[in-house]
């Protein structure tokens, strides 16, 4: 069914959906780069220590996102094709640099919520187009949106990408199935800061590409469908009230746990430095006056006291009533308990590896640490497959415009992600081999190892090189004893002779 929907509409209406959704991103952003507020402040502690504490975060956002997003290294593609597909497959992947753009997008998701995937034609102006390649970008939420169908959610209607450019004006990529509407901002936007509410949009210039657009700024869309892809992590059948999307942000139920350790952190601060220290106090002591040195009358000043502490120093008071003492110093053990405790929750919450949040992993055995991460590995194997999903999608859409029918016409495919389980490299062998024993096929134990499907096409050739160095070293060493035999025999018939060879 065709979508008559004025494309200019569509914009704006995606444009504010983007624009809505930014708080909560800029927040969880914020959060991994260790940008706290100092939540939890009364307004005595404001007044007394100001804006003291705030360039101050113990930082655990960062490691709980990391956590996962370190376990999340794809490797390559297994199509129904066979080994030919998989190769091109591979060959557009690093040709688009993915391996670096995707590690990208999966730490933005987990952080964001979300992340896109845009396949289109290589511009080639630019000089950069290798054969019929396209060009695959991983963009981010903050800049790029999808629209789908209200009823299949796996259909998308629209999709929009914008940027704001060197010359001040932001642009905008309208991708529908029809085609690809390009525009601008009628004015020039105030730095990073959008107004969606206020923004109006034109239709972009016709510059460079005025033989491909048409009069409302279209370019043909020769895929048929929106060619960006959306990846959501741990996404919802509805809208998350939180968030104000299907996406959720990993750090969504960490950031209140973090506010408490920055609080409970930042008290122990303030008892370490007016608290940590023994308090001295001196009772029964009244300080005289001081007297004027002309007139003898007392000039309203007190003498105090001053105590030094050092090496042959006492000190004393006239007066039977004089008694010093001391306060003791602030324990802060409480702060320490407190503080991990919040830490352990935000391991619970997020299935973070404990020993991920604390030193303490020299202490574990491997399988304490294997069953430690069991939840952590879980929830990478979770998002894998949904991601694993986009990530075939992309490979269809690179397959049509490549023209690559095995990739584009596809029924099957499989990305390979790497082994996210920590395990010993004897344990990981000694169970290859027991599989082995089942009559597992080769390939298969050789991909469970770790090898990449690279590595694997080239073992057959690898074998085969190995068999011929192998026969041309047997065939060497015959060579060197057939010579050292006729030596041996040479040398015989000489000394059987009394120095005169023998004919044999």
């Amino acid at each position: 069914m065709t979508d008559t929907r004025d494309p200019a509409l569509v914009l704006r209406k995606l444009h504010m959906q983007m624009a809505a959704r930014r708080r909560v991103i800029d927040k969880a952003e914020s959060y991994y780069d260790g940008a706290h507020n100092l939540a939890f402040a009364g307004e005595k502690f404001l007044e007394a220590f100001g804006g003291l504490f705030d360039a101050f975060a113990d930082n655990w956002c960062q490691v709980v996102t990391n956590a996962v997003e370190e376990r999340m290294t794809v490797q390559g593609f297994r199509v129904d094709q066979g080994v030919t597909a998989d190769t091109k497959a591979k060959a557009i992947w690093e040709d688009n640099e993915l391996d670096l753009q995707s590690s990208m997008g999966h730490l933005d998701g987990l952080i964001a919520g979300a992340f896109y995937v845009t396949v289109w034609q290589r511009d080639e102006a630019d000089g950069t187009t290798a054969g019929n390649i396209p060009e695959i970008t991983v963009e981010s939420a903050t800049s790029t949106i999808v629209e789908c169908h209200p009823k299949i959610r796996k259909r998308r209607t629209a999709g929009l990408r914008t940027w704001l450019d060197d010359d001040g004006y932001e642009h905008a990529e309208l991708f529908r199935p029809e085609g690809v509407y390009l525009f601008r901002s009628r004015s020039k936007q105030n730095g990073a800061i959008i107004d969606a509410a206020r923004t109006r949009w034109v239709v972009e210039d016709l510059l460079d590409g005025a033989d491909e657009l048409d009069v409302n700024g279209m370019m043909p869309n020769p895929l048929g469908v929106v060619p960006i892809v959306e990846f959501l992590n741990m996404p919802r059948l509805t809208v998350s009230r939180r968030a104000g999307w299907a996406a959720h942000s990993e750090l969504a139920s960490v950031i209140p746990l973090q506010d408490a350790v920055n609080k409970l952190l930042a008290d122990m601060l303030v008892a370490s430095e007016f608290a940590a220290y023994p308090q001295r106090y001196l009772t029964g002591y009244t300080p005289d006056d001081q007297l004027d040195a002309l007139t003898g009358k007392p000039t309203g000043a007190i003498i105090q006291p001053s105590f030094k502490s050092g090496p042959g120093l006492t000190w004393w008071l006239e007066g039977e009533d004089a008694k010093f003492g001391q306060f003791a110093a602030a324990d802060l053990s409480s702060s320490v308990a407190s503080i991990e405790l919040v830490v352990q929750h935000i391991a619970s919450i997020s299935a973070t590896p404990p020993h991920y949040l604390r030193a303490s992993a020299d202490r574990l055995s491997g399988e304490s640490i294997k069953s430690a991460e069991s939840g952590l590995v879980a929830k990478t194997r979770r998002k894998t497959r949904g991601w694993g999903a986009g990530w075939e999608e992309v490979m269809r859409l690179a397959g049509k415009l490549s023209a690559v029918p095995e990739l584009a016409n596809a029924q099957s495919m499989e990305t390979i992600w790497k082994d996210p389980e920590t395990r010993t490299e004897s344990e990981h062998v000694d169970a290859i081999t027991k599989k082995k024993d089942l009559d597992v096929p080769g390939p298969q134990l050789w991909e469970e190892l770790g090898y990449t499907p690279e590595q694997i096409a080239r073992f057959p050739t690898m074998r085969a090189q190995m068999q011929l160095e192998g026969m041309a070293a047997n065939a060497a060493e015959r060579a060197r004893l057939a010579t050292s035999e006729a030596d041996r025999l040479r040398r015989a018939s000489l000394n059987a002779t009394g120095g005169n060879p023998i004919e044999l």
